[in-house]
């Protein structure tokens, strides 16, 4: 970014958010954030442009929220492709965090940037895969996401090849 971010772009991010969305620790949604913006305008802008400015935020404010979402419970019935349901699902889970934990572990050794969650930092766990889910840990600073953003599609195309030479 080259230039600072305003108020009136916080204004406007602030209330592109659906009102009962993004609800933080403290259980507050952004419907808060917007009908206090009179009384706690000033401190909110002043936290949202040190973060852009500095890249640090306060421990208080940089939290992480789990979300789970339900499962419906019968298969999605379509014409083609793999449904929710489908016997073939499992397995491909299991290859694609197979590939997905090999991009991982390149990429944290490549980025001098990445920090391990302080939790995670003595096993070096950098993600967490059971059943059909992926839970993925770091610290919340940008270098240490980038890491994950890194992995796509075209790192599927170098780590196949690896793959295949390692199983045979």
């Amino acid at each position: 970014m080259t230039n600072d971010v305003s108020s009136k772009e916080i204004k406007d991010a602030l209330f592109d958010i659906g009102d009962n969305k993004a609800p933080g620790l403290d259980r507050y949604s952004s419907v808060f954030f917007k009908k206090a913006l009179k009384i706690i305008g000033d401190d909110f802008r002043k936290a949202i442009k040190e973060f852009f400015t500095y890249g640090k935020m306060l421990n208080e404010l940089n939290s992480t929220v789990i979300s789970l979402i339900p499962k419906i419970q019968s298969p999605l019935k379509s014409g083609r492709g793999l449904r929710q349901g489908d016997p073939m699902s499992p397995y491909l889970f299991t290859l694609v965090m197979e590939c997905f934990t090999l991009m991982m572990e390149r990429n944290v050794k490549r980025n001098l940037e990445f920090q391990y969650h302080y939790v995670c930092k003595s096993m070096k766990i950098t993600h967490v895969c059971f059943a059909d889910d992926l839970l993925v840990l770091c610290h919340g600073d940008a270098g240490s996401v980038k890491v994950y953003k890194c992995c796509d599609s075209r790192d599927i195309m170098i780590v196949m090849p690896f793959e295949k030479r390692v199983t045979g």
